[in-house]
């Protein structure tokens, strides 16, 4: 197996069972859920190629997760449904009970990347990454404050992979740790919203 791929099947093996279950952060049952592509620094939601990507990749982990577990996984609105319900509009406009009614969402994700990381100053010779993501969670139909606020992190490769816990350049680059650290994130961000078993430690 390339050791790149090697690294990301640790990371996600880490999500595998422990014995307790870990109930969602919120109350799911018969909500949809919408994931509004995500805040990245200076750039807006909407506006962060990074954040459209980890919304992406976390509205696909919950898809993934509700055909594999059925209903105890809430329905997620598709990215293309979101832009075809938001495109009459400017979306910087909108507020996100808004954004929950026009795309027909209970419950709205936004997230505030304040952390993203993919080579750490004074590693010489391999990579390794981190992320923090917080992450709102809005009822559409009391959208004045959030009902829950949870930051999410990842480190990538995990530590452990080596004893120095990174990618060796040979092994490659900034480019495998932004993938990784993503997938990471999105598995995180997902389970929040369905019982599931906590990572090994």
């Amino acid at each position: 197996m390339d050791r790149r791929l090697f690294a990301l099947a640790i990371a996600i093996a880490l999500f595998e069972g422990c014995g307790d279950v870990i109930d969602p952060v919120v109350e799911t049952e018969d909500r949809r859920i919408v994931v509004v592509p995500m805040k990245d620094g200076v750039q807006h939601y909407f506006e962060s190629e990074r954040g459209i990507r980890l919304a992406r990749a976390v509205t696909a982990e919950l898809q993934a997760a509700r055909k594999a577990r059925g209903d105890e996984v809430p329905e997620v609105v598709p990215i293309e449904q979101l832009a075809l319900a938001l495109g009459d509009v400017d979306v910087k406009d909108l507020q996100p009970g808004e954004i929950g009614r026009r795309a027909k969402a209970d419950l709205v994700v936004l997230g505030d990347i304040t952390l993203f990381e993919t080579r750490r100053a004074g590693d010489v010779g391999f990579f390794r990454g981190q992320a923090s993501v917080l992450i709102s969670i809005v009822d559409t139909a009391r959208p004045e404050h959030p009902i829950a606020a949870i930051e999410v992190k990842a480190s990538f490769p995990p530590e452990g992979y080596r004893s120095w816990g990174g990618l060796a350049a040979t092994e490659g680059g900034e480019r495998e740790i932004e993938q990784g650290l993503t997938l990471l994130l999105a598995k995180r961000i997902a389970q929040l919203f369905y019982p599931h078993e906590p990572e090994k430690e």
